[in-house]
């Protein structure tokens, strides 16, 4: 009799040992699964609005994403308007190519987790609720940089018409900041890992 209850103690001990790891598994797979996650070496996005008077900071209009390739990123960012192939490489991204998609919602630019323009640490699109950017006096700011993107930019590049793209070593770019216009920039020196806030405009 005491050795049936035993047996019957361990197994279900063991039983319950497996399903709570079969819970630990399947949360962690849906974890891994979830693209709103930020993470280094993945392509984001994020929509703005121009910042309003009074404000220095952008209105976040649609939340930031974050996706294996840079194309599914430019799908979300350009609600629809950009569709480009699968292997696509950023930094061959032209002027050109984003009139002729001609999405509703503009990119004004991309930050780089490399230097050079490089894939390898991830990318960070920025798009705006509009199809002008900066080209009709829009301007666009970020007091504080996204999730895992905080002194990491190593290199930026701008789009439709923002002409002039400030990152700041500081938060809420002071004008005492630690700067750099990277309109674009291959390379920061100084600024190399850097930004913690950002301000676009013509």
């Amino acid at each position: 009799m005491l050795l049936t209850i035993a047996r019957r103690t361990t197994i279900l001990a063991v039983a319950g040992f497996a399903l709570l790891l079969g819970t630990m598994a399947a949360a962690a797979s849906s974890a891994g699964d979830d693209p709103s996650a930020t993470s280094q070496g993945s392509h984001c996005a994020i929509v703005l609005a121009p910042v309003a008077p009074g404000e220095t900071s952008s209105e976040v209009v649609r939340e930031p994403k974050c996706f294996p390739t840079f194309a599914e990123a430019a799908l979300y960012g350009s609600d629809g308007g950009l569709v480009l192939e699968s292997e696509f490489d950023p930094k061959t991204l032209t002027e050109q190519t984003l009139r002729k998609a001609d999405p509703g919602q503009a990119l004004i630019g991309i930050d780089y987790n490399d230097s050079y323009y490089g894939t390898n640490g991830g990318t960070y699109s920025y798009y705006v609720n509009n199809a002008d950017g900066c080209t009709t006096g829009y301007g666009y700011g970020m007091d504080t940089m996204p999730g895992g993107w905080n002194n990491i930019v190593s290199s930026a590049d701008p789009y439709t018409g923002c002409n002039t793209w400030w990152h700041y070593d500081y938060a809420y770019h002071p004008s005492s900041s630690p700067k750099i216009d990277c309109s674009p920039c291959g390379w920061m020196g100084a600024m190399d890992n850097a930004t913690s806030s950002e301000e676009w405009g013509p």
